[in-house]
Protein backbone atom coordinates (compact mmCIF):
# COMPACT_ATOMS: atom_id res chain seq x y z
CA UNK A 1 0.00 0.00 0.00
CA UNK A 2 2.94 2.43 0.39
CA UNK A 3 3.16 2.63 -3.42
CA UNK A 4 -0.48 3.81 -3.58
CA UNK A 5 0.20 6.40 -0.86
CA UNK A 6 3.21 7.68 -2.82
CA UNK A 7 1.04 7.96 -5.94
CA UNK A 8 -1.67 9.84 -4.05
CA UNK A 9 0.94 12.12 -2.51
CA UNK A 10 2.37 12.88 -5.93
CA UNK A 11 -1.12 13.50 -7.33
CA UNK A 12 -1.94 15.77 -4.41
CA UNK A 13 1.28 17.71 -4.96
CA UNK A 14 0.57 17.94 -8.70
CA UNK A 15 -2.98 19.13 -8.00
CA UNK A 16 -1.66 21.79 -5.64
CA UNK A 17 0.83 22.98 -8.27
CA UNK A 18 -1.78 23.12 -11.05
CA UNK A 19 -4.30 24.87 -8.80
CA UNK A 20 -1.77 27.50 -7.73
CA UNK A 21 -0.94 28.16 -11.40
CA UNK A 22 -4.65 28.51 -12.21
CA UNK A 23 -5.36 30.71 -9.21
CA UNK A 24 -2.32 32.96 -9.78
CA UNK A 25 -3.19 33.69 -13.41
CA UNK A 26 -6.88 34.29 -12.75
CA UNK A 27 -5.99 36.60 -9.86
CA UNK A 28 -3.65 38.51 -12.16
CA UNK A 29 -6.42 38.75 -14.78
CA UNK A 30 -8.80 40.13 -12.15
CA UNK A 31 -6.20 42.71 -11.13
CA UNK A 32 -5.74 43.75 -14.77
CA UNK A 33 -9.50 44.34 -15.02
CA UNK A 34 -9.50 46.32 -11.76
CA UNK A 35 -6.64 48.53 -12.96
CA UNK A 36 -8.43 48.99 -16.27
CA UNK A 37 -11.54 50.24 -14.46
CA UNK A 38 -9.50 52.70 -12.41
CA UNK A 39 -7.59 53.99 -15.45
CA UNK A 40 -10.85 54.25 -17.40
CA UNK A 41 -12.40 56.36 -14.63
CA UNK A 42 -9.40 58.69 -14.63
CA UNK A 43 -9.36 58.94 -18.44
CA UNK A 44 -13.11 59.58 -18.56
CA UNK A 45 -12.69 62.43 -16.09
CA UNK A 46 -9.80 63.83 -18.12
CA UNK A 47 -11.83 63.58 -21.33
CA UNK A 48 -14.85 65.34 -19.82
CA UNK A 49 -12.64 68.07 -18.35
CA UNK A 50 -10.88 68.59 -21.70
CA UNK A 51 -14.20 68.81 -23.54
CA UNK A 52 -15.74 71.24 -21.06
CA UNK A 53 -12.61 73.40 -21.30
CA UNK A 54 -12.81 73.30 -25.11
CA UNK A 55 -9.41 71.57 -25.27
CA UNK A 56 -10.41 69.32 -28.13
CA UNK A 57 -6.87 68.24 -28.98
CA UNK A 58 -6.35 67.08 -25.40
CA UNK A 59 -9.67 65.21 -25.52
CA UNK A 60 -8.57 63.42 -28.71
CA UNK A 61 -5.25 62.52 -27.05
CA UNK A 62 -7.05 61.18 -23.98
CA UNK A 63 -9.29 59.05 -26.18
CA UNK A 64 -6.29 57.74 -28.08
CA UNK A 65 -4.71 56.70 -24.78
CA UNK A 66 -8.04 55.14 -23.76
CA UNK A 67 -8.21 53.09 -26.95
CA UNK A 68 -4.63 51.85 -26.46
CA UNK A 69 -5.29 50.99 -22.80
CA UNK A 70 -8.45 49.09 -23.76
CA UNK A 71 -6.62 47.08 -26.43
CA UNK A 72 -3.65 46.34 -24.14
CA UNK A 73 -5.95 45.30 -21.29
CA UNK A 74 -7.88 42.94 -23.55
CA UNK A 75 -4.68 41.35 -24.88
CA UNK A 76 -3.16 40.89 -21.42
CA UNK A 77 -6.41 39.55 -19.97
CA UNK A 78 -6.70 37.07 -22.83
CA UNK A 79 -3.11 35.93 -22.31
CA UNK A 80 -3.63 35.43 -18.57
CA UNK A 81 -6.94 33.61 -19.06
CA UNK A 82 -5.34 31.28 -21.61
CA UNK A 83 -2.54 30.48 -19.18
CA UNK A 84 -5.04 29.77 -16.42
CA UNK A 85 -7.06 27.47 -18.68
CA UNK A 86 -3.91 25.42 -19.36
CA UNK A 87 -3.90 24.52 -15.69
CA UNK A 88 -7.61 23.64 -15.78
CA UNK A 89 -6.82 20.69 -18.04
CA UNK A 90 -4.20 19.44 -15.60
CA UNK A 91 -6.56 19.89 -12.66
CA UNK A 92 -9.29 17.93 -14.47
CA UNK A 93 -6.93 15.05 -15.22
CA UNK A 94 -5.60 14.90 -11.67
CA UNK A 95 -9.11 15.13 -10.20
CA UNK A 96 -10.19 12.27 -12.43
CA UNK A 97 -7.27 10.09 -11.28
CA UNK A 98 -7.84 10.93 -7.60
CA UNK A 99 -11.58 10.30 -7.94
CA UNK A 100 -10.91 6.90 -9.50
CA UNK A 101 -8.25 5.95 -6.90
CA UNK A 102 -10.44 7.01 -3.99
CA UNK A 103 -13.72 5.87 -5.57
CA UNK A 104 -15.11 9.38 -5.00
CA UNK A 105 -16.81 10.80 -8.09
CA UNK A 106 -17.52 14.07 -6.28
CA UNK A 107 -13.83 15.01 -6.70
CA UNK A 108 -14.38 15.58 -10.44
CA UNK A 109 -15.15 19.28 -9.90
CA UNK A 110 -13.87 20.60 -13.23
CA UNK A 111 -15.88 18.00 -15.14
CA UNK A 112 -18.98 18.86 -13.10
CA UNK A 113 -18.48 22.58 -13.76
CA UNK A 114 -18.05 21.98 -17.49
CA UNK A 115 -21.15 19.80 -17.71
CA UNK A 116 -23.23 22.44 -15.91
CA UNK A 117 -22.02 25.12 -18.31
CA UNK A 118 -22.91 22.89 -21.28
CA UNK A 119 -26.33 22.07 -19.85
CA UNK A 120 -27.07 25.78 -19.50
CA UNK A 121 -25.53 26.46 -22.92
CA UNK A 122 -23.23 28.98 -21.31
CA UNK A 123 -19.61 29.67 -21.95
CA UNK A 124 -16.93 30.89 -19.61
CA UNK A 125 -17.61 34.51 -18.57
CA UNK A 126 -14.43 35.40 -20.43
CA UNK A 127 -16.48 35.08 -23.61
CA UNK A 128 -17.93 38.49 -22.76
CA UNK A 129 -14.47 40.06 -22.76
CA UNK A 130 -14.16 40.44 -26.53
CA UNK A 131 -17.50 42.19 -27.13
CA UNK A 132 -17.04 44.44 -24.09
CA UNK A 133 -13.49 45.35 -25.12
CA UNK A 134 -14.70 46.10 -28.63
CA UNK A 135 -17.49 48.27 -27.24
CA UNK A 136 -15.04 50.19 -25.02
CA UNK A 137 -12.62 50.60 -27.93
CA UNK A 138 -15.38 51.89 -30.21
CA UNK A 139 -16.57 54.29 -27.49
CA UNK A 140 -13.03 55.68 -27.31
CA UNK A 141 -12.86 56.08 -31.07
CA UNK A 142 -16.29 57.75 -31.20
CA UNK A 143 -15.35 60.07 -28.33
CA UNK A 144 -12.17 61.01 -30.16
CA UNK A 145 -14.07 61.71 -33.36
CA UNK A 146 -16.57 63.81 -31.44
CA UNK A 147 -13.76 65.86 -29.92
CA UNK A 148 -11.94 66.05 -33.25
CA UNK A 149 -14.99 67.61 -34.85
CA UNK A 150 -14.79 70.26 -32.13
CA UNK A 151 -18.16 69.81 -30.48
Amino acid sequence: MPEMDDKRGALTLALDHAWRWYEYHLTMASQVVNYFLIVTAVLTTAYATALSSHLYGAAVAVDLVSAVVTFATYMEGTRLRTMAMQAEEAVATIEDQLAADLDMAALRLVALHRSRLRSRRMSFPGALAAPLALLAFLASVCGGLYALLGH
